[in-house]
């Protein structure tokens, strides 16, 4: 059977509702959400914002904070597959048909020294997986990517370092560094420029 949990209806705001455990001295308990499991396809946890003619409702996952030792971490895991292929992970903000589409920021917090950011493929027996960035097609002008490195504040402080390296071989041939400029049908090609500081 269903279960189902709903605050009552009201004119102006509807009922909350709130899910917790109890303080505790030592460890307090945690709550889980899970669906059964099952032989064939098993069931989906769904987490969506209420719809508004003027704002939608947002959805926070926000770790536990420590006053004195480590922060709670987030963490977000598709499934394994098996012998099959292993579930995915999507983010897509929303689209608009006037306005600009939502944006995605992933930043670290700001700190005594503060944490890095790491996109990377898993290893692979066969192949490993790429890596893309992909700017959208417009009908004015096209989307930049930029890449900087940190700046050093102190006078004998060293500014940060790009580093662009092509993979390794064993025995086969290494990867290849290719820098190119845009193409134009009518107008002149975009040029590459390489200075030193």
């Amino acid at each position: 059977g269903s279960i189902e949990i709903k605050s009552g209806k009201g004119f102006q705001e509807s009922g909350s509702i709130n899910m917790g455990t109890g303080k505790a001295v030592e460890l307090s308990g945690g709550v889980e959400i899970k669906s059964g499991d099952a032989v064939s396809s098993s069931g989906g946890i769904m987490l969506s914002g209420g719809s508004s003619t003027t704002q939608g409702g947002a959805i926070q996952l926000i770790a536990g904070m420590s006053s004195g030792e480590i922060g709670g971490s987030v963490e977000l895991k598709s499934g394994s597959g098996g012998a099959g292929k292993g579930g995915d992970i999507k983010g897509v903000t929303g689209q608009s048909t006037g306005a600009t589409s939502g944006s995605i920021d992933l930043a670290t917090g700001n700190a005594f020294s503060s944490g890095g950011v790491a996109i990377k493929t898993g290893a692979g027996e066969l192949n490993s997986g790429s890596v893309s960035f992909v700017v959208g097609e417009a009908g004015g002008n096209g989307g930049n990517i930029i890449m900087t490195a940190g700046k050093g504040s102190e006078d004998t402080a060293q500014g940060g370092n790009v580093k662009l390296s092509s993979g390794s071989s064993v025995t086969g041939v290494g990867g290849e560094l290719n820098i190119q400029a845009g193409d134009s049908e009518l107008s002149n090609g975009g040029a590459v420029t390489i200075q030193s500081g």
